[in-house]
């Protein structure tokens, strides 16, 4: 589908593509055409080439790649259903619930002695994905008890973060809950 780009916002890419042209730069994007030709290319320190020399059809390109960036959303729905028939085929069907858990404790130590790898962040949230499913959650269910909890902790009361000691958790009051 291609997206049609006014003659204003047009002007204004140009403007901006044509302040930073350095044809010698060594680009970082390219940006291709319909016939896979490169129209346009930015360096790592910004400057733009015009390999072709059509700063129209450069404006053009780089306008639909914005707007394609911006379409692009994971499923999380598919992506966990994919999960699920991964993880049986890899792991075997069932609970698995012991195995899971120790699973999610070797990762949290991983977590500790690395704690910006944003890799070992995912492992925990996907096996605990995978234990939701695994008892018996589909992932449509994943998803909606996913939005309900966010729901549920934006609309609790919680201390003032820059009271609480930064190497403990923070607990929302539970004063007005009951307890079973």
């Amino acid at each position: 589908m291609k997206s049609e780009i006014s003659t204003t916002m047009q002007s204004s890419i140009l403007d901006r593509l044509m302040a930073h042209v350095d044809p010698d730069a060594k680009p970082l994007f390219k940006f291709f055409n319909g016939k896979g030709e490169v129209v346009l290319a930015i360096s790592p320190d910004g400057h733009v080439s015009l390999p072709k020399g059509d700063a129209t059809e450069a404006a053009q390109v780089f306008w639909e790649s914005v707007n394609a960036v911006g379409r692009m959303q994971l499923d999380l729905t598919a992506h966990l259903r994919r999960q699920r028939r991964w993880s049986d085929t890899t792991f075997g069907p069932g609970e698995r619930t012991a195995g899971v858990l120790d699973h999610i404790r070797k990762e949290l130590i991983e977590v500790e002695a690395a704690p910006h790898d944003t890799s070992e962040w995912m492992d925990v949230a996907i096996l605990a994905f995978d234990g939701a499913m695994r008892a018996g959650a589909t992932p449509e269910q994943v998803v909606a008890a996913l939005k309900a909890k966010q729901d549920r902790n934006e609309a609790r009361t919680w201390p003032d973060w820059r009271t609480m000691p930064k190497d403990q958790a923070i607990e929302h009051d539970r004063s007005g809950e009951v307890q079973p």
